[in-house]
């Protein structure tokens, strides 16, 4: 029987590292030395590479005048969000009542996170479902270029968005902009060598990091992480196990119906992930990254299902139908020519 708790573990005493490091990042210390001594301070036993977080956030917000602004700037930004992603994908194809579902659920990603969880802002997982989200409404509408960019920029900020971009990537390749493609290239060399810095400096200040690996995080789980990464959305927390593990395939059948390339872009984005986190265990902030596509996914559901019956049934029933003689082919017409 499937039963375990949903929600971000640890994540408040998550938040008060970050909080401590970015105070220390204001008051003019380096992030990797802030890190290393909040660390220190709090107790954490595994000072993995992975657990360094890169420091572009911290960077940004521990140098602003006023760090406490990014709580706002969040917010808006993840209306925003919303705002677009329902009239990008839910307004031309749903009805009414559905757009509203719709909104619900996508409201209750980052922007209630951000209301419950004022420091919120400190994260990079929430961001990144902000960036993703006006990624493929970019796409959708044709804006290659600020899809692009803001996929890139969702990937300074962490790096779960890469899947996204191989996705994004392999898009690109396939529908023969090349130019686009040499541009991801580009960025994913840059990206690997900035991780390469990244990893030195961490394993300067603490050699242990050297010896951790990708298979830390390995840990085949099935689809429990994958149902407590998506349910981060507040209201599928409350749901119990069943009703989410009947929640995911219906999603994942909206967006195989949706058409056109921006329901395979949907559905590739959103199908890396939970084939990824069907053999990881980690923090269920993860699932930010993609929690939701599945909303829009869901409120596709009915539309993809009515085409799935029709296909399936309807059309076969009358094809052997009983009764239904087809015509005999009309005998072809020889011309007369006259005498």
């Amino acid at each position: 029987m499937l039963s375990w708790e949903f929600g971000p573990r640890q994540t408040a005493y998550d938040l008060a590292v970050f909080e401590a490091i970015v105070q220390r990042v204001h008051d003019g210390q380096g992030y990797y030395d802030a890190v290393q001594v909040e660390f220190a301070n709090f107790g954490y036993k595994t000072h993995s590479t992975f657990h360094w977080r890169q420091p572009t956030l911290f960077w940004v917000v521990g140098m602003s005048p006023f760090p406490e602004a990014f709580f706002w700037l969040l917010l808006v930004m993840s209306l925003v969000a919303v705002v677009c992603t329902v009239r990008t994908f839910l307004v031309p194809d749903c009805g009414s009542i559905t757009c509203l579902i719709g909104v619900i659920l996508l409201v209750g990603g980052a922007f209630s996170w951000s209301i419950y969880e004022q420091t919120a802002y400190l994260t990079a997982e929430p961001w990144c479902e902000v960036l993703i989200l006006l990624s493929l409404c970019a796409y959708a509408r044709g804006w290659r270029g600020a899809g692009q960019g803001a996929a890139l920029l969702a990937l300074s900020l962490r790096e779960l968005v890469l899947p996204y971009c191989v996705v994004a990537a392999g898009f690109a390749w396939w529908h023969g902009r090349r130019r686009e493609g040499i541009i991801w290239i580009a960025s994913f060399a840059i990206y690997a060598y900035l991780l390469h810095l990244h990893g030195l400096e961490v394993t300067r200040r603490n050699p242990g990091a050297a010896a951790s690996s990708i298979m830390d995080w390995i840990r085949p789980s099935g689809l429990k992480f994958v149902l407590s990464s998506f349910a981060i959305n507040v209201f599928l927390r409350p749901l119990p196990p069943l009703v989410l593990a009947l929640y995911l395939p219906i999603a994942l059948i909206g967006l195989a119906g949706w058409p056109g390339e921006r329901g395979r872009r949907l559905l590739l984005s959103a199908g890396v992930y939970v084939v990824a986190f069907l053999f990881l265990w980690a923090s269920e902030s993860w699932g930010y990254m993609y929690s939701s596509l599945l909303v829009l996914g869901l409120v596709r559901s009915p539309a993809a299902l009515c085409d799935l019956w029709r296909s399936a049934f309807i059309s076969r029933a009358a094809a052997v139908s009983p009764g239904h003689i087809s015509p005999p082919p009309e005998a072809p017409r020889n011309p007369v020519s006259p005498r």
